[in-house]
């Protein structure tokens, strides 16, 4: 370990009466599943033959994206929520939404993770969404039916294994440094300049291309409502962050976290809602934080207060998940991993005065999501470390330690990208992954390890004639090892 690390700014801090207000009543919100995407989609699916995939999926999203219920609550300063509701469960109907939707009925007098459900939207998921999607959906299109009964069959009882990803992997790092520093205007020209280098190409790639500039306008016009919204509640503060987000790159702080929280929100709402993960964020926002330093601008105790207002943004989603499936994954995971620390790209300490602003958060505002990761290794500073392990020592088991010198061994191992490695951040739960070139899957299906191994012996016992296999030595004898 080194000493170069900087110190904490601070460890006096506390969250203000402002955040703690903004907590209680974000805590006080009942939980509630999110019908209207699903209620949307199904409606623009009914009404639009789109043959590409790709620009059909962009344009539901804007058609939704337009309709959508919109709040902001009092005290947010990171605003939009995934739902029509504050905490909410997306249903996605298009992938493995129909299925979750059998306790349609139960949803709000279960024991474990009850949610609320408005009857108007019940109704409409009876009698529109979940005919239409039932032999539509990507698990329903996957197999034949034979195989598709016996699929459901094997899912819905869970004994053998059950595939965790079925309605698709999510599980990737955006690239959020890219994303606030071009803002979408960057990204639209980025775009429109190779459409313009390869007008040759096919037209499966140019649909990509054209969805992503629809889905970036959509995102924009959101961004909108929320603004228009804001200077009806007299937000000028709102306003005037959503007057550069998320067009334009972000030029503090504030700015940066709603413009990642815009990306987050809707890359969640289109694909998936598992996994989707912020990367090292102490080290993409530390540009911005010495630049607020520099010019006298920065409050180490207003940072960390709207830091904490973005974890309780990221604490709006819950998974839809039916009762069957909660036995499984109960605890409302939805794995937005939250990178800090790790070696620099001279393989040195990367560790710096933001790290430690963000500990503080760790330490003393206690949210559901992210999922706080730290990055070790040999070079890390006996400050960093030591800060690390107090702040779990304080409880909550955050943050979750990674190990630099096996990790990024391992990954080169596996993946063509040693001027990369180091750069490496944390996807879901523990998925080591790097921006921009892993889209890993490494947790795709849960198998049923003991029922295996009965199988096993069963069918040793048997072709064997031995009446028992109480033991290794005894398989080991049964099969003439």
């Amino acid at each position: 370990m080194q000493e170069s690390a900087p110190e904490p700014v601070s460890t006096s801090w506390q969250p203000s009466v402002a955040l703690l207000k903004l907590r209680a009543d974000h805590q006080a919100s009942v939980p509630a599943l999110g019908a209207e995407r699903a209620i949307h989609y199904t409606e623009f699916y009914k009404a639009n033959r789109i043959s590409s995939p790709a620009l059909r999926k962009a344009r539901a999203l804007a058609d939704h994206l337009a309709r959508r219920s919109i709040r902001i609550h009092p005290g947010e300063v990171i605003v939009g929520s995934h739902t029509e509701h504050r905490i909410g469960a997306i249903c996605f109907a298009e992938l493995a939404g129909v299925a979750m939707l059998e306790d349609i009925f139960r949803f709000p007098s279960r024991r474990t993770d009850p949610l609320h459900i408005d009857p108007a939207a019940r109704r409409k998921l009876l009698f529109s969404v979940i005919p239409y999607w039932l032999s539509k959906n990507l698990a329903a299109q996957a197999f034949p039916l034979l195989k598709r009964l016996a699929y459901f069959r094997d899912q819905l009882a869970g004994k053998r294994f059950i595939i965790t990803e079925a309605g698709g992997v999510a599980h990737f790092l955006p690239n959020y440094a890219d994303l606030i520093g071009q803002g979408t205007e960057g990204l639209r020209t980025r775009i429109a300049k190779v459409m313009n280098r390869q007008p040759a190409w096919p037209k499966e790639n140019r649909d990509q291309l054209e969805a992503n500039l629809i889905a970036l306008e959509a995102l924009e016009a959101f961004a909108d409502r929320y603004r228009k919204l804001a200077a009806e509640l007299g937000r000028q503060d709102i306003v005037e962050v959503l007057d550069v987000v998320p067009r334009k790159p972000a030029a503090t702080l504030r700015q940066a976290l709603q413009m990642i929280w815009l990306f987050q929100m809707i890359i969640q709402i289109e694909s998936l809602d598992q996994g989707i993960s912020l990367g090292r964020l102490d080290q993409y926002l530390y540009p911005l934080y010495k630049k607020e330093v520099s010019d006298d601008s920065f409050d180490a105790d207003a940072f960390r207060d709207d830091f904490c207002a973005f974890c309780l943004k990221l604490s709006d989603i819950i998974p839809l998940f039916s009762d069957r499936l909660t036995e499984s994954f109960a605890g409302l995971p939805i794995g937005q991993a939250l990178t800090l620390g790790g070696v620099d790209r001279h393989g040195e300490d990367a560790a710096n005065e933001l790290t430690f602003l963000l500990l503080d958060v760790v330490e003393g505002f206690k949210t559901r999501q992210p999922n706080w990761h730290a990055r070790l290794s040999t070079k890390s500073a006996d400050a960093y470390v030591r800060r690390v392990c107090q702040v779990i020592g304080r409880g909550g088991g955050s943050p979750a330690l990674y190990n630099d010198d096996a990790i990024m061994p391992a990954l080169g191992r596996r993946l063509k990208a040693d001027d990369k490695l180091w750069n490496y951040a944390t996807v879901g739960c523990v998925e080591p992954a790097i921006p921009g070139i892993s889209f890993t899957s490494t947790d795709a299906a849960l198998f049923n390890y003991p029922r295996i191994l009965q199988t096993v012996l069963a069918r040793v016992a048997s072709r064997t004639k031995s009446p028992s296999i109480a033991s290794l030595e005894d398989l080991l004898g049964a099969l003439g090892a």
